[in-house]
């Protein structure tokens, strides 16, 4: 490079392989249906202020959607409280009620997610997560190495 700006080329890089990555997703929203899985699903650390904002937002203008995502939480507690393998008709009867019953609960919300993508709502292209390299000094290769 001439100008020695390798953080640039790197970035500009970075950018290139999550376009090309969102382009390849299937279907006709693809890119803003992982956009907003992701933002409304994500954990709260992995977002930044502007997309929990935004989530926030979107629950607030999607109540169905926000008590489904609350509902489907209460359901993976309590199968994650199960233990994995049991001999135990019961808790093999109780497994798979509340797998029934998270299936049910994910397809409502796959449906209104289809409604959000269809409608004019913003979604930012949050994952994968841009690579900062101003923000992570440490991911730098030593001067004058390869990248």
């Amino acid at each position: 490079m001439r100008r020695k700006d390798h953080e640039a080329a790197i970035e500009i890089g970075d950018r290139m392989k999550r376009r090309r990555f969102f382009t390849s997703l299937p279907g006709p929203f693809g890119a803003r249906l992982l956009s907003l899985r992701w933002v409304l699903e994500a954990p709260d650390e992995s977002l930044d202020a502007q997309s929990q904002l935004h989530r926030d937002d979107l629950l607030r203008r999607y109540p169905a959607y926000a008590e489904l995502r609350r509902h489907a939480r209460a359901l993976h507690a309590q199968l994650a409280a199960l233990p994995l393998v049991s001999e135990d008709k019961k808790v093999l009867r109780e497994q798979s009620e509340g797998l029934a019953q998270l299936a049910a609960v994910s397809q409502r919300q796959e449906v209104i997610l289809r409604e959000m993508a269809v409608r004019r709502e913003p979604a930012a292209l949050v994952f994968p997560p841009a690579a900062d390299h101003r923000r992570h000094p440490g991911n730098r290769s030593p001067r004058g190495t390869p990248c």
